[in-house]
């Protein structure tokens, strides 16, 4: 029971103790069922018929109540008796709770029912021995307790749960059977609560009758000076309790009825059929009763009117009358406060008003003080039962009158009954008299403070210390109430102090002017009154009950400041004492004091103490008021994936929290809770607040991973000493047996990052898409499109953290762990918590150096595909409980408010409810479930379905090297083993790496080259690849089988800058075919470096192109015309005219070579009539000879292939001597480009905006992408290879490195857009004899004089462009100068206009003639030349502007005959 409650003195104090044989279940239960009914309504229960006495009847005050405060234990020992005065300070009944299923064994009910005497018979008691045997023991033990509880006024037996029945029960015996909840009714406890009130009303009624015969009535006093007093005060008053009652002599009997004992008589029974239960007596002697008899007719013939006039004796005048009459006043207020207890609250004011006045014009201080407190009590109960009530006149003082309304609602007529001033009545009425007691309070409380006060000054009387200070905490308590229910007393303030709840805070409301002026100040001025002002006036014991109460007032008003003070001056007064008593129980027990822990814990029982709840709670309550303890409990091993945010708002909350508050003050109150638990000694506590300091002490939350900073607050001496105590109590603890006792580690940061590693490169595997294997499947040609082309499976792109695991292998962790302590820490055990697919971690043992971050290795298995998560790390610590770790990669730390806008414990509170922006800075509007806290982090990975492993069994090369000619082609062999037992291998892809490839990647790169460099390179990479996969016929089924191996095939091509080279081999199995991917599958790769050495073959060290006489050709024409059928004849040139006959011919002399052949088939078929040389000089740098051929195809056209076209090739034959150079003369055909300057194109790359780094004017990049486009027409109509005769190895030759065209020969190779052709025909008609034309050659004719002819000139415009042509023709003397040349004055002569323009313009690709008659006057040599010449500029379009590179010059273009019509004049010709 709290004696601290405003309420107490109401209360009775209940021991409850186990009787016989019983269960702490059982009992624990029984004590529960008795709870809920503490509470007894006086109307409920039944009046002592046999009593004459009425002033303890129930019917007295139907609505009264009697408050059980049921207790498991005794009430701790005490320096002084309380009693009278107090009458609740230890206990009132005592209660002893019998198992009945105990009590009755199944052997004697089995006895019972067999000879059939379950229910009681008066004849056959004989037969109940063993039953009666039972309940005897049960009686003789509770006879043995009465002496122990000697100042117990009832003693009752309860059986629970028996199953006999009330007739049953041995006679006599005083039991009540309390039935199972199974039989019981709602009302069954509450039955039997009323029982046990019958009788405690009838005990008290008896130990009023006492307190009225005694004569004196002493204070309570320290046991030095007054204990006997009090011993033998109490001592007589339980003697006369068993004697006939003797009044004091000129006292009245207050009480007005006779002092009768009653005798035990049959009540209710508490049986859920409502019966009565079987006959209850009391425990104690048969001869008590009959002594209260006789004293009952001699008592009570007193008047009851007379005893009131009477009540308050007259004022005293001498010193003998004044004791006499404060023994009166005494004795009226015991009986009062017994009243007040037994419910009867109008009986209870009366005496105690009277008592109290008697004592207050007796200078009675004391017992006047005691009587306004049981009044005060008295009028709570009142508003508790919602009764309107009047406040008694002794309760103000004594200049003021009362106020209060005469009203016939609140102050009774004075005719009425001496209760009618207490009862129900509107709700009006009991609110007007909770006013003015609320109003009156405080100065009362105060009056009852300043009573003891004087008490202690001015009488010998002075009350000890314990009960002055528990009534200042009463007061205090009250106010305090009054002060959190808005300076009011309420309904919820008055049922919170009635069953000691928590006071609620009520709202803010306006204050009126009625208010009373109740300051908290006020109130922590009132209490601090409670604190012994003399160093030892009070036992250790009291004094701790003293600074608790006072410590729980001052946190109810919110005065955590002076919370804490008296909090940690509770803890100072503590440790020594503990201490001291450690020091006698070590000398006890032959042990030094010094010993420590581990000494206590050899011994059988000292190691299994631990501090009681209170001082745990204690202890716990002063480390969270100073900011040292965080109130919530650690996760430990529970973190998931959902529970990693609470994790880390925890971790948060906690480092927070450290920075709040004064250092040096925490570190001082964790060192005392550490001692006191030391002593105690509680092996937990000394756990948890040695890992509080070191986790306080730490300045770095999160240490950097380079060069820590911010050691620990405390030194590491002190660190290192904090580690021992920590290893001592665990060690200690687990000596006795308690092994599950270890500290909870102090670092919620140790886990600082978790990385994958990247395992070896023939287990790494990389991702691909479902499109990697489409490109990959592309032939050759489509890649020949762009060299880069993205070849996904050219090198592992992935990194170690994108590393998916592959299932069934094991994988390795990089795991960073931080110790911000001096101190090594000794990792147990450490494995990787995780998530998902199913994973099994291995088991490390570790050890964690002082203050850095360092790096470990963790391995584990996954054992199924999916998705890992891995949360943290688990660890086992030594002398630590093994729990979880989340992974904090970023640096964190509690952030500080730079603008403090909270004070006090407020940021202590904000930390605590919600993680804040700051210590000590308000949480942002709209940010309160915001986290500001660290984050944890995840790592998630992916782990695929179990892969194969292939190895490399053997090779065709002794070593892996060989040795190649430029442009050879080689091939070897690679025999791949599976080295998985289990898994096959479906996919198997080929990827090559090799120097010349990444020489070429790297020249590309660069911005210095010209257009036509970047293409060569570009090129190069795009379609000379030096290594490729030859693949064989592939069979059904895996690649490679489980176990198995296969043999693969690798062509290496020698090309210029390649050293060396990787034939990288991709591999995976699928389980699928791999059209059907459709989702992301990985891969592994197998490498195999070869070292390559290419030697030169044939190189080309110079061209150089010839123009060629289209006269063969002509010839070729001529001699086929003429063979042929007239039907197959050109249109518009008889048969006659293309005859060998008219036809001049001039034989070439030839060897019959190769040259011969191609020269006769000119002009014929593909083999057009404009022709040129190509002269390559050819020189063997290899030291054996080669054979050399040379390849020349024709011209495409639209009807023939690419393959036609090399199949229609001519070649010529070369043998060439080492270190020899010989030329090799092609004849290739003249090409026409239809834009000569457009831009050199980028393979595969097609940048937009590229700004060229060369600084050539216009017309130098006309000439380069002129030439750049005619050698590439010129690479397209050539190529060559060698061959070894000796060895058979063979090769192409790389003319792109030896071709290079200068402008001369760019104007002998090119056709030009406009082409101009000459001829001339006989004017006559074709019939006419002889004909006066002859032709000789391509453009050569015999022409008779003065006969007419005409001369055809034949325009072809080849362009895609519309032209606007004039034409001009120019006659000359042939083989003069030119100022004699152009007199044809009589010499030749024409009809017509030379110069004319072409109308309409010529279309793209269209061909036009243009005639002109002419006559040779005289015999001779002319010639006859043509020019065209374009009407606007190619750079303007239709309205001037200028357009393209090609055109930047605005002068016109002129086309000239390449071939000039030569005419030789004759006077006749011969045919």
């Amino acid at each position: 029971m709290d004696p601290t409650s405003p309420l107490a003195p109401v209360r009775i104090n209940t021991l409850l103790i186990p009787a016989g044989r019983i269960k702490r279940t059982r009992f624990a239960n029984f004590v529960s069922r008795l709870d809920h009914e503490n509470v007894v309504r006086l109307g409920d229960v039944s009046p002592d018929g046999q009593s004459k006495r009425n002033t303890f009847s129930p019917l007295a005050f139907p609505e009264g109540r009697i408050i059980y405060s049921f207790s498991l234990s005794e009430s701790p020992a005490l320096s002084i008796d309380c009693f009278p005065f107090e009458l609740n300070r230890e206990a009132q009944v005592v209660l002893y709770l019998a198992d009945g299923s105990e009590v009755v064994t199944s052997e004697s009910q089995t006895k019972l029912a067999q000879e059939g005497n379950i229910e009681r018979s008066p004849g056959e008691t004989h037969e109940l021995l063993p039953l009666a045997s039972m309940f005897a023991s049960l009686e003789d033990e509770v006879r043995a307790s009465r002496h122990q509880y000697r100042r117990a006024i009832l003693h009752q037996l309860l059986v629970f749960e028996s199953t006999l029945a009330p007739e049953a029960l041995p006679a006599p015996t005083d039991v009540i059977l309390v039935p199972a909840p199974q039989n019981s009714r709602t009302t069954t406890i509450k039955t039997v609560m009323c029982d046990i009130s019958g009788r405690l009303l009838r005990s008290m009624d008896n130990l009023a009758s006492e307190i009225q015969a005694l004569s004196t009535i002493e204070s309570p006093s320290p046991v030095p000076g007054s204990a006997y007093k009090a011993t033998d005060l109490a001592a007589r008053v339980h003697a006369r309790m068993s004697m006939p009652a003797q009044p004091i002599q000129g006292l009245p009997d207050p009480i007005g009825s006779r002092i009768s004992a009653t005798t035990g008589s049959k009540s209710r029974s508490a049986t859920p059929a409502g019966a009565r239960s079987a006959s209850r007596h009391s425990v104690g002697s048969p001869s008590r009763s009959d002594r209260f008899s006789e004293v009952s007719s001699a008592l009570g013939s007193r008047d009851a009117s007379q005893d009131r006039n009477s009540m308050v004796p007259s004022k005293a005048t001498t010193p003998r009358e004044r004791k006499k009459n404060s023994s009166i006043g005494r004795s009226r207020i015991v009986v009062g406060a017994i009243l007040l207890q037994a419910g009867l609250w109008p009986n209870a004011v009366k005496e105690l008003s009277e008592g109290t006045a008697t004592a207050q014009g007796n200078n009675d201080y004391v017992w006047h003080a005691k009587g306004l407190e049981y009044i005060i009590t008295c009028l709570l109960m009142f508003g508790w039962a919602k009764m309107y009530f009047q406040i008694p006149h002794v309760c103000y003082p004594v200049t003021e009158k009362p106020t209060i309304p005469k009203s016939s609602s609140v102050t009774p007529n004075p005719s009425n009954a001496e209760l009618a001033p207490y009862g129900r009545s509107s709700s009006d009425s009991r609110t007007v008299s909770l006013h003015y007691l609320t109003k009156l309070l405080p100065d009362l409380l105060s009056s009852v403070n300043t009573l003891y006060a004087r008490a202690s000054n001015f009488t010998e009387e002075a009350l000890p210390q314990l009960l002055i200070s528990e009534s200042v905490l009463r007061c205090g308590y009250l106010l305090s109430a009054m002060y959190l229910r808005n300076r009011v007393i309420d309904d919820k303030m008055l049922q919170a102090l009635l069953s000691s709840e928590i006071i609620p805070r009520a709202g803010s409301t306006p204050r009126s002017a009625d208010t009373i002026p109740l300051k908290k100040s006020d109130i922590a001025t009132m209490l601090l009154h409670a604190i012994p002002a003399i160093p030892g006036a009070v036992p250790f014991n009291e004094l701790l009950q003293i600074l608790i109460g006072l410590a729980s007032i001052l946190s109810m008003v919110g005065m955590e400041r002076k919370q804490a003070f008296i909090l940690k001056e509770l803890l100072q007064r503590i440790i020594p004492t503990l201490i001291e008593a450690r020091k006698v129980g070590a000398a006890e027990m032959g042990i030094h004091p010094a010993a420590g822990l581990l000494a206590l814990s050899n011994t059988s029982h000292s190691g299994f103490l631990r501090v009681e709840d209170g001082m745990k709670s204690l202890l716990t309550l002063v480390g969270e008021m100073y900011g040292a303890l965080d109130h919530h409990e650690d996760m430990g091993s529970l973190i998931n994936s959902q529970d990693s945010t609470k994790a880390s708002l925890l971790s948060s909350r906690r480092a927070k929290l450290h920075a709040y508050g004064n250092f040096d003050l925490k570190v001082d109150i964790l060192k005392s809770c550490i001692a006191i638990c030391e002593v105690l000694p509680d092996f937990e506590g000394v756990l948890k607040y040695t890992v509080d300091l070191l986790q306080l002490s730490r300045r770095t939350i999160t240490l950097p991973f380079r060069q820590p900073t911010g050691t620990p607050a405390i030194s590491q001496e002190e660190q290192i000493k904090l580690m021992d105590s920590i290893k001592r109590t665990a060690g200690a603890a687990a000596k006795v047996g308690l092994k599950s006792v270890q500290a909870n580690y102090w670092d919620d940061f140790m886990v600082r990052g978790i990385e994958a590693m990247s395992p070896p490169a023939a287990f790494r595997v990389a991702p691909h898409s479902k499109n990697d294997l489409q490109s990959v499947s592309e032939s050759e040609q489509t890649a020949k499109k762009d060299p880069f082309i993205y070849n996904p499976f050219s090198k592992p792109t992935s990194s170690a953290t994108d590393q998916p695991l592959v299932a069934e292998e094991l994988a390795y962790f990089s795991v960073y762990l931080q110790n911000p302590y001096e101190v090594d820490i000794e990792i147990e055990e450490i494995t990787m918590v995780t998530e998902g697919c199913s994973f099994q971690p291995s088991t490390h043992s570790i050890v964690l150096g002082h203050f850095c971050c360092q790096k470990f290795t963790l391995a584990g298995t996954p054992r199924t595909s999916g998705t890992l998560k891995i949360i943290g790390c688990r660890a086992k610590i030594r002398n630590c409980k093994e729990r979880d770790f989340l992974i904090y990669t970023a640096d964190w730390s509690p952030r500080m408010a730079t603008k403090l806008k909270k004070i006090g414990s407020a940021p202590r509170d904000s930390v605590r409810s919600g993680p804040p922006s700051a210590v000590g800075e308000a949480t942002p509007k709209g940010a309160e479930g915001s986290n500001t806290g660290p984050q944890s982090d995840t790592i998630s990975l992916t782990v695929i379905s179990p892969q194969p492993v292939i190895s490399i069994q053997s090779t065709t090369l002794s070593q892996p090297a060989l040795m190649v000619l430029e442009g050879e082609k080689r091939c070897f062999n690679i025999v791949l083993r599976n080295e998985s037992s289990t898994t096959a291998v479906d996919v198997l892809l080929f990827t090559f790496e090799d120097s010349a490839t990444i020489q070429l990647r790297t020249a590309v790169m660069s911005k210095e080259l010209s257009p036509s460099e970047a293409y060569e390179h570009q090129l190069q990479l795009a379609g000379s690849h030096p290594f490729k996969y030859i693949p064989s016929d592939e069979e059904e089924g895996p690649v490679l089988p489980a176990g198995g191996s296969a043999e693969f095939t690798i062509e290496v091509l020698g090309i210029p800058g390649f050293l060396n080279g990787i034939v990288q081999i991709d591999y995976a199995h699928l389980g699928i075919n791999s059209s059907d991917v459709t989702d992301k599958f990985y891969t592994r790769q197998l490498s195999f470096p070869v070292a390559v050495t290419v030697n030169a073959g044939i190189e080309v060290p110079r061209c150089n192109m010839l123009p060629f006489s289209s006269d063969f050709a002509w010839w070729n024409k001529q001699q086929a015309c003429a063979s042929s059928p007239p039907a197959l004849d050109p249109p518009g040139v008889l048969a006659d005219e293309l005859r060998p006959r008219s036809i001049s011919y001039l034989p070439l002399q030839t060897d019959g070579g190769q040259f011969t052949s191609l020269l006769a088939r000119l002009g014929l078929g593909s083999h057009g009539y404009d022709h040129c040389l190509l002269l390559l000089d050819l020189r063997n740098v290899w030291p054996f000879p080669l054979s050399v051929s040379v390849q020349v195809r024709p011209n495409k056209t639209a009807s023939s292939s690419h393959t036609d076209l090399w199949r229609r090739a001519y070649m010529v034959h070369e043998s060439v001597q080492p270190g020899h150079i010989s030329r090799a003369i092609l004849l290739i055909p003249r090409v026409y480009v239809s834009d000569p300057h457009k831009a050199i194109p980028l393979i595969g790359n097609q940048r937009q905006f590229v700004v060229s780094a060369s600084k050539l004017s216009v017309e130098a990049e006309q000439a380069n992408r002129e030439a750049f486009w005619y050698r590439e027409e010129v690479l397209k109509l050539v190529r060559g290879t060698w061959r070894e005769d000796s060895t058979g190895r063979e090769g192409s030759i790389d003319l792109r490195r030896g071709i290079r065209l200068s402008a001369k020969m760019i104007d002998v190779l090119k056709i030009e857009d406009i082409e101009l052709s000459l001829s001339i025909r006989p004017s006559r008609p074709p019939d006419a004899q002889p004909s006066p034309v002859f032709q000789r050659g391509g453009s050569r004719f015999c022409l008779q004089v003065n006969s007419f002819s005409t001369l055809t000139i034949k325009v072809h415009n080849r362009s895609s462009d519309k032209m606007h042509l004039l034409l001009r023709i120019q006659p000359s003397l042939r083989d003069q100068p030119h100022n004699i040349a152009l007199d044809l004055s009589k010499r030749f002569a024409w009809t017509g206009m030379l110069q004319r323009v072409l109308h309409p313009p010529l279309t793209a690709n269209e061909v036009r003639e243009a005639s002109l008659e002419i006559m040779a006057l005289c015999a001779g040599g002319y010639e006859i030349a043509a020019s065209i010449e374009e009407l606007k500029a190619p750079g303007q379009n239709s309205s001037g502007k200028k357009m393209g590179l090609g055109s930047q010059s605005n002068d016109r273009r002129i086309w000239h005959a390449r071939e000039p019509c030569s005419i030789d004049a004759v006077d006749s010709i011969e045919p």
